[in-house]
């Protein structure tokens, strides 16, 4: 649980011009079910009680997005590490932790921030990595361990030995930092690498060489799943739909043919409903106890009361009386 007298921020790097989309719409405003991509990522800082966040984005995507929330422009994109100096004045006189997130990895939980949370106390930490062990891991950074565990270092696969790349060890590129020590990391960190950008993962070295430590928290590859094309963002559909559709039938929801119903990020159906096939339900829908669903309809802001029908062929995109 987080500790309300130490304050915990946010830093969503979502500046990347996602030219793999093919697309004039910027990367993290396509949606996966319902809801962009980025507005997962903000939805997962808000569920685990960030008190203030910072989004840095390219300035496209600024005049793009209308948000709430504090913004920083990255006008050239020169590596993850160069994405978070832009927030570096935001950072100014907080203390706490910060989360660094993309926006593009939509499926990483709460409860796996909280395990790095709990990491960076139990190690007393500066930094926690997230990391993974991918089943093809060639283009993520390794992470080199220590004798105790500690992270030594973490070397991008471009400028990876042979050796250092049978490591399977690899990097999500998620982060907890102590706030008031990573400005000071962030202004040490050099291009002098095979890509000529300035890498946030060289902050753990630059940390250890002055006497700190950095943990490692491990989770599922499929949680740490980035989305930067067309196929990318299908197979993340499917693995989204996939996961809902087995939360409602472990709840209870009576789904008669579940790989043929699709719903929305925001989507609630009571135990007890049941659901035909070919139903597709958009945002903002609230499906009753024992209400029942019949094929081929389309749902959405729309409330169902218990017991009734709606369908077959239904399309309902207001509140049902």
């Amino acid at each position: 649980m987080k500790n309300m007298n130490h304050k915990t921020y946010a830093i969503i790097i979502a500046a990347g011009n996602g030219s793999r989309m093919k697309s004039s719409l910027p990367k993290v405003l396509h949606r996966l079910g319902g809801q962009s991509l980025l507005g997962h990522v903000i939805d997962l800082s808000e569920s685990i009680g960030a008190d203030d966040m910072c989004l840095v984005l390219s300035q496209k995507l600024a005049d793009a997005l209308e948000t709430k929330h504090n913004v920083a422009i990255q006008h050239t994109p020169e590596g993850t590490g160069h994405a978070v100096q832009q927030a570096m004045p935001w950072m100014q006189n907080k203390t706490g932790d910060v989360f660094i997130l993309y926006g593009d990895s939509p499926f990483i939980t709460a409860e796996t921030l909280e395990k790095m949370r709990q990491a960076k106390a139990a190690k007393k930490s500066d930094i926690v990595i997230l990391a993974m062990r991918p089943e093809d891991p060639k283009r993520y950074g390794r992470i080199l361990l220590d004798e105790h565990g500690f992270v030594s270092r973490i070397v991008e696969y471009k400028d990876a030995s042979d050796t250092e790349k049978q490591i399977n060890l690899c990097n999500s590129g998620v982060m907890l930092c102590c706030i008031e020590a990573l400005p000071k990391l962030l202004s040490k960190i050099k291009n002098d690498n095979a890509k000529k950008e300035y890498y946030l993962t060289d902050i753990v070295e630059i940390n250890r060489q002055t006497g700190g430590s950095t943990a490692c928290v491990e989770a599922p590859e499929a949680e740490l799943m980035g989305v930067d094309s067309k196929a990318d963002l299908a197979k993340a559909e499917h693995l989204f739909q996939e996961t809902r559709r087995n939360d409602f039938l472990s709840a209870g929801v009576h789904l008669v043919a579940p790989e043929t119903l699709f719903v929305s990020y925001d989507t609630e159906i009571s135990p007890g409903a049941i659901i035909d096939p070919h139903v597709v339900i958009g945002p903002g829908v609230k499906i009753a106890p024992d209400a029942k669903v019949k094929p081929f309809s389309y749902i959405a802001h729309t409330t169902i009361p218990e017991k009734a029908v709606v369908g077959p062929f239904a399309n309902m995109q207001k509140e049902s009386n």
